[in-house]
Protein backbone atom coordinates (compact mmCIF):
# COMPACT_ATOMS: atom_id res chain seq x y z
CA UNK A 1 0.00 0.00 0.00
CA UNK A 2 3.00 2.35 0.99
CA UNK A 3 4.21 1.47 -2.60
CA UNK A 4 1.54 2.44 -4.34
CA UNK A 5 0.88 5.92 -2.10
CA UNK A 6 4.61 7.01 -2.97
CA UNK A 7 3.75 6.34 -6.61
CA UNK A 8 0.94 8.03 -6.65
CA UNK A 9 2.54 11.20 -4.90
CA UNK A 10 5.47 11.19 -7.29
CA UNK A 11 2.84 11.39 -10.26
CA UNK A 12 0.97 14.20 -8.30
CA UNK A 13 4.43 15.78 -8.15
CA UNK A 14 5.24 15.23 -11.76
CA UNK A 15 1.59 17.04 -12.61
CA UNK A 16 2.40 19.82 -10.62
CA UNK A 17 5.72 20.35 -12.17
CA UNK A 18 4.19 20.02 -15.68
CA UNK A 19 1.67 22.36 -14.94
CA UNK A 20 3.78 24.98 -14.02
CA UNK A 21 5.83 24.57 -16.59
CA UNK A 22 2.77 24.67 -19.34
CA UNK A 23 2.00 27.88 -17.31
CA UNK A 24 5.12 29.10 -17.92
CA UNK A 25 5.03 28.88 -21.66
CA UNK A 26 1.93 30.28 -21.89
CA UNK A 27 3.25 33.53 -20.41
CA UNK A 28 6.38 33.21 -22.68
CA UNK A 29 3.62 32.35 -25.68
CA UNK A 30 1.63 35.04 -24.22
CA UNK A 31 4.24 37.81 -24.29
CA UNK A 32 5.89 36.78 -27.54
CA UNK A 33 2.09 37.44 -29.32
CA UNK A 34 1.60 40.59 -27.54
CA UNK A 35 4.73 41.67 -28.64
CA UNK A 36 4.36 40.74 -32.22
CA UNK A 37 0.62 42.83 -32.34
CA UNK A 38 2.76 45.83 -31.01
CA UNK A 39 5.10 45.82 -33.67
CA UNK A 40 2.94 45.36 -36.13
CA UNK A 41 1.06 47.70 -35.10
CA UNK A 42 3.57 50.19 -35.35
CA UNK A 43 4.28 48.92 -38.90
CA UNK A 44 0.82 49.40 -39.57
CA UNK A 45 1.25 52.92 -38.74
CA UNK A 46 4.33 53.65 -40.30
CA UNK A 47 3.25 51.99 -43.33
CA UNK A 48 0.31 54.15 -43.67
CA UNK A 49 1.74 57.02 -42.68
CA UNK A 50 3.82 56.43 -46.01
CA UNK A 51 0.95 56.30 -47.57
CA UNK A 52 -1.11 58.91 -46.85
CA UNK A 53 1.81 61.24 -46.89
CA UNK A 54 1.57 64.16 -48.79
CA UNK A 55 4.92 64.17 -50.19
CA UNK A 56 6.54 61.59 -52.57
CA UNK A 57 8.16 59.04 -50.92
CA UNK A 58 10.28 56.56 -53.22
CA UNK A 59 12.83 53.60 -51.95
CA UNK A 60 15.50 51.97 -53.83
CA UNK A 61 17.99 49.20 -54.18
CA UNK A 62 22.07 50.20 -53.87
CA UNK A 63 22.00 50.04 -57.91
CA UNK A 64 19.30 53.04 -57.56
CA UNK A 65 16.21 50.65 -59.04
CA UNK A 66 13.19 51.64 -57.58
CA UNK A 67 11.66 49.19 -55.27
CA UNK A 68 8.73 51.67 -53.69
CA UNK A 69 6.74 54.38 -54.70
CA UNK A 70 3.71 55.88 -52.58
CA UNK A 71 0.60 57.28 -53.83
CA UNK A 72 1.91 60.52 -53.84
CA UNK A 73 4.39 59.81 -56.11
CA UNK A 74 1.84 57.90 -58.57
CA UNK A 75 -0.07 61.09 -58.54
CA UNK A 76 1.78 63.93 -59.20
CA UNK A 77 4.36 62.10 -62.24
CA UNK A 78 1.22 60.09 -63.59
CA UNK A 79 2.62 56.34 -63.79
CA UNK A 80 0.98 53.46 -62.01
CA UNK A 81 2.98 51.84 -59.21
CA UNK A 82 3.34 48.90 -61.59
CA UNK A 83 5.21 51.34 -64.47
CA UNK A 84 8.18 52.72 -61.72
CA UNK A 85 9.16 49.51 -59.71
CA UNK A 86 12.18 48.32 -61.30
CA UNK A 87 12.73 51.36 -62.97
CA UNK A 88 15.75 53.75 -62.41
CA UNK A 89 14.74 57.62 -61.24
CA UNK A 90 16.02 58.62 -64.33
CA UNK A 91 12.55 57.90 -65.54
CA UNK A 92 11.27 61.36 -63.79
CA UNK A 93 14.00 63.26 -65.58
CA UNK A 94 14.06 66.10 -67.78
CA UNK A 95 17.00 66.61 -69.03
CA UNK A 96 18.15 69.96 -67.85
CA UNK A 97 20.38 69.06 -65.01
CA UNK A 98 23.97 68.56 -65.43
CA UNK A 99 25.49 64.89 -65.20
CA UNK A 100 28.09 66.21 -63.07
CA UNK A 101 25.20 67.34 -60.44
CA UNK A 102 23.77 63.32 -60.32
CA UNK A 103 27.64 62.30 -59.83
CA UNK A 104 27.76 65.01 -56.48
CA UNK A 105 24.26 63.55 -55.83
CA UNK A 106 25.90 60.02 -55.83
CA UNK A 107 28.95 60.99 -54.18
CA UNK A 108 26.98 62.06 -51.10
CA UNK A 109 24.87 59.68 -50.57
CA UNK A 110 27.08 56.81 -50.96
CA UNK A 111 29.32 58.27 -48.62
CA UNK A 112 26.23 57.68 -45.90
CA UNK A 113 25.94 61.55 -45.75
CA UNK A 114 22.00 63.36 -46.81
CA UNK A 115 21.80 65.09 -50.06
CA UNK A 116 19.48 67.99 -50.29
CA UNK A 117 18.43 69.80 -53.93
CA UNK A 118 15.95 70.87 -56.48
CA UNK A 119 14.72 68.78 -59.98
CA UNK A 120 13.38 70.19 -62.37
CA UNK A 121 11.13 66.63 -63.64
CA UNK A 122 9.05 65.68 -66.15
CA UNK A 123 5.62 63.97 -65.91
CA UNK A 124 4.47 61.02 -67.73
CA UNK A 125 2.70 63.17 -70.13
CA UNK A 126 5.62 64.88 -70.62
CA UNK A 127 4.42 68.21 -68.26
CA UNK A 128 7.61 69.56 -66.42
CA UNK A 129 7.75 70.26 -62.47
CA UNK A 130 9.90 71.27 -60.20
CA UNK A 131 10.58 68.99 -56.50
CA UNK A 132 12.41 69.76 -53.88
CA UNK A 133 14.33 66.72 -52.45
CA UNK A 134 16.02 64.91 -49.13
CA UNK A 135 17.80 62.07 -50.46
CA UNK A 136 19.68 59.44 -47.68
CA UNK A 137 20.89 55.81 -47.22
CA UNK A 138 18.86 53.12 -44.93
CA UNK A 139 21.60 51.17 -43.43
CA UNK A 140 21.10 47.00 -41.59
CA UNK A 141 22.11 46.49 -38.42
CA UNK A 142 25.89 45.87 -39.35
CA UNK A 143 26.16 49.47 -40.66
CA UNK A 144 26.10 48.70 -45.13
CA UNK A 145 23.72 50.44 -46.91
CA UNK A 146 20.93 48.29 -48.01
CA UNK A 147 18.70 51.05 -49.98
CA UNK A 148 17.85 54.36 -50.61
CA UNK A 149 15.12 57.01 -49.23
CA UNK A 150 13.80 59.91 -51.54
CA UNK A 151 11.62 62.39 -50.05
CA UNK A 152 10.08 64.47 -52.20
CA UNK A 153 7.96 68.00 -51.83
CA UNK A 154 5.82 69.00 -55.73
CA UNK A 155 7.26 72.48 -55.05
CA UNK A 156 5.75 73.88 -58.56
CA UNK A 157 3.75 76.52 -57.08
CA UNK A 158 6.07 78.17 -55.14
CA UNK A 159 8.54 78.03 -58.40
CA UNK A 160 5.92 79.73 -60.76
CA UNK A 161 4.88 82.08 -57.89
CA UNK A 162 9.05 83.05 -57.52
CA UNK A 163 9.31 83.45 -61.25
CA UNK A 164 6.54 85.71 -61.25
CA UNK A 165 7.93 87.89 -58.14
CA UNK A 166 11.10 88.27 -60.19
CA UNK A 167 9.49 89.18 -63.40
CA UNK A 168 6.91 91.52 -61.94
CA UNK A 169 10.53 92.34 -59.99
CA UNK A 170 12.28 93.73 -62.77
CA UNK A 171 9.10 94.95 -64.42
CA UNK A 172 8.76 97.39 -61.66
CA UNK A 173 12.53 98.25 -62.03
CA UNK A 174 11.56 98.82 -65.74
CA UNK A 175 8.76 101.19 -64.90
CA UNK A 176 10.50 102.72 -62.10
CA UNK A 177 13.25 103.85 -64.66
CA UNK A 178 10.81 104.88 -67.55
CA UNK A 179 8.81 106.61 -64.90
CA UNK A 180 12.07 108.05 -63.50
CA UNK A 181 12.99 109.17 -67.56
CA UNK A 182 9.67 110.58 -68.53
CA UNK A 183 9.82 112.49 -65.44
CA UNK A 184 13.36 114.45 -65.97
CA UNK A 185 12.14 114.46 -69.76
CA UNK A 186 8.59 116.05 -68.36
CA UNK A 187 10.56 118.49 -66.00
CA UNK A 188 12.61 120.09 -68.84
CA UNK A 189 10.82 120.39 -71.29
CA UNK A 190 8.21 121.75 -69.63
CA UNK A 191 10.72 124.00 -67.36
CA UNK A 192 12.45 125.39 -70.01
CA UNK A 193 9.31 127.40 -72.11
CA UNK A 194 8.17 128.63 -68.45
CA UNK A 195 11.53 130.40 -68.29
CA UNK A 196 9.30 132.53 -71.03
CA UNK A 197 5.54 132.40 -70.13
CA UNK A 198 6.65 133.30 -66.55
CA UNK A 199 9.59 136.04 -66.68
CA UNK A 200 8.28 137.75 -70.03
CA UNK A 201 4.28 137.80 -68.44
CA UNK A 202 6.59 139.19 -64.86
CA UNK A 203 8.26 141.80 -67.14
CA UNK A 204 4.95 142.94 -68.61
CA UNK A 205 3.12 143.09 -65.97
CA UNK A 206 5.60 145.66 -64.53
CA UNK A 207 5.73 147.53 -67.45
CA UNK A 208 2.54 147.56 -69.34
CA UNK A 209 0.14 150.90 -68.33
CA UNK A 210 -3.18 149.58 -69.90
CA UNK A 211 -4.97 148.02 -66.57
CA UNK A 212 -6.30 145.17 -69.69
CA UNK A 213 -3.42 144.21 -71.15
CA UNK A 214 -1.24 144.71 -67.61
CA UNK A 215 -4.43 142.10 -66.06
CA UNK A 216 -3.82 140.04 -68.83
CA UNK A 217 -0.24 139.81 -68.39
CA UNK A 218 -1.13 139.08 -64.60
CA UNK A 219 -3.32 136.32 -65.29
CA UNK A 220 -1.06 134.94 -67.86
CA UNK A 221 1.96 135.19 -64.82
CA UNK A 222 -0.45 133.20 -62.16
CA UNK A 223 -1.06 130.35 -64.36
CA UNK A 224 2.52 129.98 -65.14
CA UNK A 225 3.33 129.93 -61.82
CA UNK A 226 0.23 127.51 -61.31
CA UNK A 227 1.77 125.41 -63.98
CA UNK A 228 4.94 125.51 -62.14
CA UNK A 229 3.89 124.84 -58.65
CA UNK A 230 2.25 121.57 -60.11
CA UNK A 231 5.43 120.58 -61.36
CA UNK A 232 7.15 121.34 -58.44
CA UNK A 233 4.50 119.36 -56.61
CA UNK A 234 4.78 116.26 -58.94
CA UNK A 235 9.00 116.19 -58.67
CA UNK A 236 8.84 116.97 -54.90
CA UNK A 237 6.93 113.06 -54.89
CA UNK A 238 8.95 111.45 -56.74
CA UNK A 239 11.95 112.49 -54.43
CA UNK A 240 10.29 111.93 -51.66
CA UNK A 241 8.62 108.42 -52.89
CA UNK A 242 12.33 107.48 -54.12
CA UNK A 243 13.77 108.09 -50.52
CA UNK A 244 16.24 110.54 -52.95
CA UNK A 245 15.57 113.68 -50.70
CA UNK A 246 18.05 114.75 -48.57
CA UNK A 247 17.36 117.86 -45.81
CA UNK A 248 19.81 120.35 -44.73
CA UNK A 249 19.62 121.22 -40.71
CA UNK A 250 19.76 124.68 -39.70
CA UNK A 251 19.12 127.65 -37.34
CA UNK A 252 15.11 128.50 -38.75
CA UNK A 253 14.09 132.12 -37.40
CA UNK A 254 10.32 130.71 -37.58
CA UNK A 255 8.92 134.80 -37.94
CA UNK A 256 11.46 135.55 -40.50
CA UNK A 257 10.93 132.38 -42.58
CA UNK A 258 6.63 133.22 -42.13
CA UNK A 259 6.79 136.42 -43.16
CA UNK A 260 8.45 135.28 -46.22
CA UNK A 261 5.97 132.59 -46.66
CA UNK A 262 2.77 135.03 -45.86
CA UNK A 263 4.14 137.68 -48.08
CA UNK A 264 4.31 135.80 -50.93
CA UNK A 265 0.84 134.23 -51.03
CA UNK A 266 -1.04 137.38 -49.78
CA UNK A 267 -1.90 138.40 -52.90
CA UNK A 268 -3.81 135.77 -53.51
CA UNK A 269 -5.81 135.68 -49.97
CA UNK A 270 -6.20 139.46 -50.45
CA UNK A 271 -7.75 138.66 -53.95
CA UNK A 272 -10.54 136.65 -52.49
CA UNK A 273 -10.96 139.48 -49.47
CA UNK A 274 -9.26 136.91 -46.90
CA UNK A 275 -7.36 137.85 -43.97
CA UNK A 276 -3.66 136.02 -43.43
CA UNK A 277 -2.33 136.61 -40.15
CA UNK A 278 0.17 134.79 -38.10
CA UNK A 279 0.39 134.33 -33.95
CA UNK A 280 3.75 133.59 -32.33
CA UNK A 281 4.02 131.62 -28.91
CA UNK A 282 7.22 134.68 -28.34
CA UNK A 283 8.89 136.56 -30.83
CA UNK A 284 12.45 134.87 -30.94
CA UNK A 285 11.19 131.60 -31.91
CA UNK A 286 13.93 129.37 -33.93
CA UNK A 287 14.72 125.69 -34.41
CA UNK A 288 16.76 123.18 -36.61
CA UNK A 289 15.20 122.13 -39.72
CA UNK A 290 15.77 122.29 -42.85
CA UNK A 291 14.91 125.54 -44.15
CA UNK A 292 13.22 124.75 -47.81
CA UNK A 293 11.34 121.91 -46.56
CA UNK A 294 9.60 124.44 -43.68
CA UNK A 295 8.86 126.93 -46.34
CA UNK A 296 7.00 123.60 -48.65
CA UNK A 297 4.76 123.00 -45.13
CA UNK A 298 3.61 126.20 -44.48
CA UNK A 299 2.79 126.98 -48.98
CA UNK A 300 1.32 124.13 -48.98
CA UNK A 301 -1.05 123.85 -45.75
CA UNK A 302 -1.47 128.01 -46.18
CA UNK A 303 -2.49 127.76 -49.77
CA UNK A 304 -4.55 124.90 -49.11
CA UNK A 305 -6.30 127.05 -46.97
CA UNK A 306 -6.75 129.88 -48.91
CA UNK A 307 -8.34 127.63 -52.00
CA UNK A 308 -11.19 126.07 -50.06
CA UNK A 309 -12.09 129.74 -47.90
CA UNK A 310 -13.81 132.32 -49.63
CA UNK A 311 -14.77 134.46 -46.86
CA UNK A 312 -13.66 134.90 -43.14
CA UNK A 313 -9.96 134.38 -42.56
CA UNK A 314 -6.92 131.89 -42.17
CA UNK A 315 -4.36 132.00 -38.86
CA UNK A 316 -1.02 130.51 -38.73
CA UNK A 317 -0.23 130.02 -34.91
CA UNK A 318 2.87 128.12 -33.40
CA UNK A 319 3.28 127.07 -29.80
CA UNK A 320 5.72 125.00 -28.11
CA UNK A 321 4.77 121.54 -26.60
CA UNK A 322 6.88 118.06 -25.60
CA UNK A 323 10.10 119.32 -27.27
CA UNK A 324 7.93 119.72 -30.17
CA UNK A 325 7.31 123.01 -32.05
CA UNK A 326 3.31 122.84 -33.17
CA UNK A 327 2.21 124.55 -36.48
CA UNK A 328 -1.43 125.24 -36.74
CA UNK A 329 -3.15 126.66 -40.09
CA UNK A 330 -6.83 127.04 -39.44
CA UNK A 331 -9.36 128.73 -41.85
CA UNK A 332 -13.47 129.18 -41.80
CA UNK A 333 -13.69 127.64 -45.33
CA UNK A 334 -15.71 124.73 -46.07
CA UNK A 335 -14.80 122.23 -43.92
CA UNK A 336 -14.33 118.75 -44.68
CA UNK A 337 -17.24 115.74 -43.90
CA UNK A 338 -15.89 112.71 -41.77
CA UNK A 339 -15.85 110.68 -44.43
CA UNK A 340 -13.68 112.52 -46.62
CA UNK A 341 -10.78 112.77 -43.80
CA UNK A 342 -9.39 109.29 -44.49
CA UNK A 343 -8.04 110.16 -47.84
CA UNK A 344 -7.02 113.94 -48.35
CA UNK A 345 -3.23 113.00 -47.59
CA UNK A 346 -3.87 110.70 -50.76
CA UNK A 347 -1.92 111.47 -53.66
CA UNK A 348 -4.52 112.77 -56.43
CA UNK A 349 -7.34 113.63 -54.11
CA UNK A 350 -9.65 116.17 -53.78
CA UNK A 351 -12.68 116.34 -51.72
CA UNK A 352 -14.66 117.47 -54.82
CA UNK A 353 -13.75 115.41 -57.70
CA UNK A 354 -14.95 114.39 -61.15
CA UNK A 355 -16.71 117.04 -63.16
CA UNK A 356 -18.19 118.70 -60.25
CA UNK A 357 -14.99 119.65 -59.52
CA UNK A 358 -15.12 122.85 -57.88
CA UNK A 359 -11.75 123.85 -56.95
CA UNK A 360 -8.46 123.99 -58.97
CA UNK A 361 -5.30 122.55 -57.85
CA UNK A 362 -3.80 118.49 -58.44
CA UNK A 363 -4.64 116.66 -55.03
CA UNK A 364 -0.59 116.48 -54.13
CA UNK A 365 0.06 119.43 -51.88
CA UNK A 366 -1.17 117.67 -48.73
CA UNK A 367 0.60 114.51 -49.64
CA UNK A 368 3.53 115.75 -50.27
CA UNK A 369 3.29 117.81 -47.07
CA UNK A 370 2.60 114.62 -45.28
CA UNK A 371 5.44 113.16 -46.56
CA UNK A 372 7.96 116.00 -45.81
CA UNK A 373 6.59 115.82 -42.32
CA UNK A 374 7.26 111.95 -41.88
CA UNK A 375 10.58 112.79 -42.90
CA UNK A 376 11.58 115.27 -40.37
CA UNK A 377 10.45 112.83 -37.66
CA UNK A 378 6.97 114.95 -37.46
CA UNK A 379 3.28 113.98 -37.57
CA UNK A 380 0.44 116.11 -39.27
CA UNK A 381 -3.44 115.50 -38.37
CA UNK A 382 -6.48 116.90 -39.39
CA UNK A 383 -9.39 118.62 -37.32
CA UNK A 384 -12.66 120.00 -39.61
CA UNK A 385 -16.28 121.04 -39.52
CA UNK A 386 -18.70 121.17 -42.76
CA UNK A 387 -19.73 125.14 -42.86
CA UNK A 388 -17.22 125.65 -39.95
CA UNK A 389 -13.44 125.47 -40.94
CA UNK A 390 -10.51 123.27 -41.04
CA UNK A 391 -7.36 122.87 -38.64
CA UNK A 392 -4.06 121.44 -39.98
CA UNK A 393 -1.98 120.22 -37.07
CA UNK A 394 1.73 119.89 -37.65
CA UNK A 395 3.86 118.53 -34.85
CA UNK A 396 8.25 118.91 -35.66
CA UNK A 397 10.82 117.99 -33.06
CA UNK A 398 12.68 121.33 -32.06
CA UNK A 399 15.92 119.13 -31.55
CA UNK A 400 16.39 117.45 -34.97
CA UNK A 401 19.34 115.15 -35.67
CA UNK A 402 17.33 112.88 -38.46
CA UNK A 403 18.30 112.87 -42.11
CA UNK A 404 21.72 113.67 -43.60
CA UNK A 405 23.68 117.04 -43.03
CA UNK A 406 24.10 117.30 -46.95
CA UNK A 407 27.44 118.61 -48.08
CA UNK A 408 28.25 119.66 -51.26
CA UNK A 409 30.85 119.20 -53.14
CA UNK A 410 31.19 122.33 -55.20
CA UNK A 411 33.93 124.31 -56.25
CA UNK A 412 36.35 125.39 -53.92
CA UNK A 413 36.47 129.39 -52.41
CA UNK A 414 40.20 130.44 -52.73
CA UNK A 415 41.66 133.83 -52.08
CA UNK A 416 41.43 136.11 -55.41
CA UNK A 417 41.98 139.72 -56.82
CA UNK A 418 39.53 140.44 -59.07
CA UNK A 419 40.96 141.35 -62.56
CA UNK A 420 38.00 143.76 -63.15
CA UNK A 421 37.66 147.72 -62.44
CA UNK A 422 35.21 148.12 -59.81
CA UNK A 423 34.13 151.52 -61.02
CA UNK A 424 33.22 150.90 -64.31
CA UNK A 425 29.62 150.96 -64.93
CA UNK A 426 28.47 147.22 -65.99
CA UNK A 427 30.32 143.39 -64.85
CA UNK A 428 30.64 141.03 -68.02
CA UNK A 429 28.49 138.19 -67.59
CA UNK A 430 28.12 135.68 -70.18
CA UNK A 431 24.96 133.31 -70.67
CA UNK A 432 25.50 129.67 -72.21
CA UNK A 433 21.84 128.44 -73.37
CA UNK A 434 20.49 126.54 -76.48
CA UNK A 435 17.37 128.72 -75.83
CA UNK A 436 17.09 132.25 -77.33
CA UNK A 437 13.64 133.52 -74.93
CA UNK A 438 16.43 132.64 -71.68
CA UNK A 439 19.08 135.73 -72.91
CA UNK A 440 15.87 138.34 -73.47
CA UNK A 441 14.03 137.51 -70.28
CA UNK A 442 17.60 137.66 -68.38
CA UNK A 443 18.39 141.15 -70.43
CA UNK A 444 15.58 142.27 -68.73
CA UNK A 445 16.42 141.31 -65.39
CA UNK A 446 19.91 141.64 -65.22
CA UNK A 447 20.84 144.01 -68.14
CA UNK A 448 20.99 147.45 -66.35
CA UNK A 449 23.77 145.77 -63.88
CA UNK A 450 25.86 143.37 -65.96
CA UNK A 451 26.95 143.49 -69.33
CA UNK A 452 25.22 140.53 -71.20
CA UNK A 453 26.65 138.46 -73.73
CA UNK A 454 25.36 135.20 -75.53
CA UNK A 455 26.48 132.43 -76.48
CA UNK A 456 23.89 129.26 -78.00
CA UNK A 457 26.24 126.53 -77.79
CA UNK A 458 29.47 125.26 -76.22
CA UNK A 459 31.67 126.23 -78.95
CA UNK A 460 30.72 129.88 -79.29
CA UNK A 461 31.20 129.89 -75.04
CA UNK A 462 34.58 128.57 -75.74
CA UNK A 463 35.36 131.36 -78.12
CA UNK A 464 34.32 133.88 -75.71
CA UNK A 465 35.87 132.40 -72.87
CA UNK A 466 39.44 132.58 -74.62
CA UNK A 467 38.94 136.29 -76.03
CA UNK A 468 37.27 138.04 -72.56
CA UNK A 469 36.95 137.17 -68.72
CA UNK A 470 33.79 137.19 -67.49
CA UNK A 471 32.72 137.94 -63.72
CA UNK A 472 30.40 134.97 -63.63
CA UNK A 473 28.89 132.58 -66.23
CA UNK A 474 25.35 130.92 -66.79
CA UNK A 475 25.45 127.78 -68.42
CA UNK A 476 23.09 125.27 -69.14
CA UNK A 477 23.27 121.90 -69.52
CA UNK A 478 21.05 120.70 -72.69
CA UNK A 479 22.79 122.85 -75.01
CA UNK A 480 20.72 121.14 -77.87
CA UNK A 481 24.20 120.25 -80.06
CA UNK A 482 27.80 119.59 -79.18
CA UNK A 483 29.02 119.31 -75.85
CA UNK A 484 27.07 119.56 -72.81
CA UNK A 485 26.91 122.08 -70.31
CA UNK A 486 28.59 120.24 -67.91
CA UNK A 487 32.01 119.35 -70.29
CA UNK A 488 31.73 123.11 -71.48
CA UNK A 489 32.13 123.87 -67.85
CA UNK A 490 35.37 121.32 -67.37
CA UNK A 491 36.77 122.99 -70.60
CA UNK A 492 36.57 126.22 -69.35
CA UNK A 493 37.92 124.92 -65.50
CA UNK A 494 40.94 124.17 -67.26
CA UNK A 495 41.53 128.09 -68.13
CA UNK A 496 44.05 129.29 -65.06
CA UNK A 497 41.60 132.70 -65.42
CA UNK A 498 38.54 130.49 -64.49
CA UNK A 499 39.63 128.46 -61.72
CA UNK A 500 37.95 130.00 -59.17
CA UNK A 501 34.89 131.82 -61.79
CA UNK A 502 30.99 131.26 -60.71
CA UNK A 503 29.85 129.30 -63.28
CA UNK A 504 26.46 128.34 -62.36
CA UNK A 505 24.31 125.26 -63.86
CA UNK A 506 20.98 127.43 -64.37
CA UNK A 507 19.19 124.05 -65.90
CA UNK A 508 15.99 122.52 -66.33
CA UNK A 509 17.11 119.20 -64.66
CA UNK A 510 15.78 119.44 -61.73
CA UNK A 511 15.52 115.17 -60.39
CA UNK A 512 16.71 113.76 -57.26
CA UNK A 513 20.86 114.59 -57.00
CA UNK A 514 20.89 116.65 -59.83
CA UNK A 515 22.31 119.44 -57.69
CA UNK A 516 24.72 117.72 -56.24
CA UNK A 517 25.40 116.26 -59.18
CA UNK A 518 26.07 119.51 -60.79
CA UNK A 519 27.82 120.73 -58.01
CA UNK A 520 30.13 117.88 -57.86
CA UNK A 521 31.17 118.77 -61.99
CA UNK A 522 32.85 121.65 -61.50
CA UNK A 523 29.72 124.44 -61.25
CA UNK A 524 29.83 126.88 -58.13
CA UNK A 525 26.05 127.30 -58.03
CA UNK A 526 22.70 125.68 -58.95
CA UNK A 527 19.96 127.56 -59.96
CA UNK A 528 16.51 125.39 -61.80
CA UNK A 529 14.71 126.49 -64.37
CA UNK A 530 12.06 128.08 -64.06
CA UNK A 531 13.06 131.47 -62.24
CA UNK A 532 11.53 134.25 -60.87
CA UNK A 533 13.57 137.74 -61.37
CA UNK A 534 13.80 137.37 -57.75
CA UNK A 535 15.64 134.54 -57.66
CA UNK A 536 17.95 135.35 -60.48
CA UNK A 537 18.46 138.84 -58.96
CA UNK A 538 18.91 136.91 -55.64
CA UNK A 539 21.90 134.84 -57.26
CA UNK A 540 23.38 137.79 -58.97
CA UNK A 541 24.06 139.58 -55.46
CA UNK A 542 25.04 136.75 -53.45
CA UNK A 543 27.62 135.69 -56.69
CA UNK A 544 28.80 139.85 -56.72
CA UNK A 545 29.04 139.69 -52.36
CA UNK A 546 31.07 136.52 -52.39
CA UNK A 547 33.87 138.07 -54.89
CA UNK A 548 33.83 141.13 -53.06
CA UNK A 549 34.28 139.58 -49.86
CA UNK A 550 37.27 137.62 -51.27
CA UNK A 551 39.39 140.06 -51.13
CA UNK A 552 39.37 141.40 -48.05
CA UNK A 553 39.68 137.95 -46.90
Amino acid sequence: MLGHSKTYEELLKIIDDLERENQSLKVIYDQDITDRKLAGKELRKLSLAVQQSPVSVVITDVRGIIEYVNPKTTEITGYAMDELIGQNPRIFSSGEIPKESYKILWETIISGKEWRGEFHNKKKNGELYWESASISSIVNENNIITNFLAVKEDITEKKLMEQYLIAAKEKSEIMNRLKSNFLENMSHELRTPLVSINGFSEILKEELTDPAMKDMANQINIAGTRLTNTLISILDLAKLEAEKIEFKFEEIDIVKETKVVIDALKPLADRKGLNLNSIFCDTNVSFRSDINAFHSILTNLVDNAIKFTNWGEIILEYTRSSGALIIKVTDTGIGIAEEHLQYIFDEFRQVSEGFDRKFEGNGLGLSVTKKIVENLGGTISVKSEPGVGTTFIVELPITNNIGKLTKLNGVQKAKETLPFDQDSEKLPVLLVDDYLPVFKVLMKVLGNRFDLDYAENGEVALKFVNKKEYFFILMDINLGRGKDGVQITQEIRKNNKYHCTPIVAMTAYAMPRDKEKFLASGFSHYISKPFTHADISQLADEILMNRQQSLHD
